[in-house]
């Protein structure tokens, strides 16, 4: 093994071999070429905030109380739209108070054509470089590919890197077809759920594309009956056995947990008596059951 010493400049050079030793022999050289190179820049992290704080958006990887959205936006809102970016093997930049760069050097980020303007430089050293990007405020919805440039002084040429945002709309809303989101506590059969402005590839199977949970459940099956840029209806299986009651049931992109809709639905099981007290009399039994029972609205019960 050799250990190749640091270079402060990309370029060409050769490594020689010579022979060292007590012995006296003639003496030989080899040598090979060797070049030194910059690795790409590499973004390893993209956080949207619709919310940021006065000193930096992101703390403890939240905006103001909230999850932030990783390599996702929504398509539009009223919010500070601010994205922290993480990249390795990036230029070392110089800038100043409030993370303003020197006027020599700049940052350039597009999403897709639409120019996202430079909100502040955090960090950047020999390690990595972190900035905040105002994002656009009107995006077209989809995956939105994106690139960076950095230019480093008015003579260093300039470095790039592409990256890709799912931008998703923020209307997005989850709903059950016919009747209420209910079922039995088991063996329930498929409900028809639409899911609004999230639009789904026909040719990937649905929950490769999407997570759909009841509660802390995953959906037993899903399938797909259509999808557009409108809506997308989808008959899906309950988990084999729930717990009675009222649960979350949500949907959210595998690609982009961040993105997703929920509603709630409830799991109901065959009543369980709970208690059965007679009157004073004698004459009649008062009969407890763990959940709501009148159902049919009947206005007596037989026994």
């Amino acid at each position: 093994d050799i250990t190749v010493p640091p270079s402060d400049s990309p370029g060409e050079t050769f490594i020689f071999f010579n022979y060292t030793g007590d012995q006296n022999r003639e003496e030989k050289v080899a040598f090979v070429a060797f070049s030194y190179f910059l690795p790409a820049v590499d973004i390893t992290s993209f956080l949207f905030c619709d919310a940021c704080g006065e000193q930096e958006c992101l703390s403890a990887g939240q905006c103001n109380n909230t999850d932030a959205l990783e390599f996702g936006a929504p398509s539009s809102s009223d919010g500070d739209r601010v994205a922290t970016l993480t990249l390795l093997y990036a230029p070392v930049l110089t800038f100043g108070p409030a993370g303003k760069l020197d006027d020599d050097s700049s940052i350039v980020v597009l999403f897709g054509s639409t120019t996202g303007e430079l909100h502040r430089v955090l960090l950047s050293n020999a390690d990595r470089t972190i900035v905040e990007v105002k994002v656009p405020k009107r995006l077209a919805v989809g995956s939105v590919i994106s690139k960076v440039t950095i230019r480093n002084g008015t003579d260093a040429p300039p470095v790039s890197a592409t990256f890709s945002v799912s931008v998703f709309d923020p209307n997005l809303a989850l709903s059950c077809g016919a009747g209420a989101c209910e079922g039995p506590e088991v063996d329930a059969p498929p409900i028809v759920l639409t899911i609004t402005a999230m639009e789904l590839s026909p040719d990937v199977p649905v929950l490769d594309q999407i997570k759909i949970s009841f509660g802390s459940l995953d959906a037993f099956a899903a399938e797909l009956n259509t999808t557009n840029d409108v809506a997308t209806v989808l008959s899906v299986t309950p988990p084999q056995v729930l717990n009675a009651g009222t649960m979350l049931l949500s949907v959210s992109l595998i690609a982009n947990p961040g993105v997703g809709a929920s509603t709630t639905y409830t799991s109901w099981g065959a009543p369980k008596l709970t208690a059965a007290t007679f009157n004073e009399a004698k004459t009649s039994v008062t009969v407890e059951f763990d959940v709501a029972t009148d159902r049919g609205s009947s206005d007596s019960c037989v026994v």
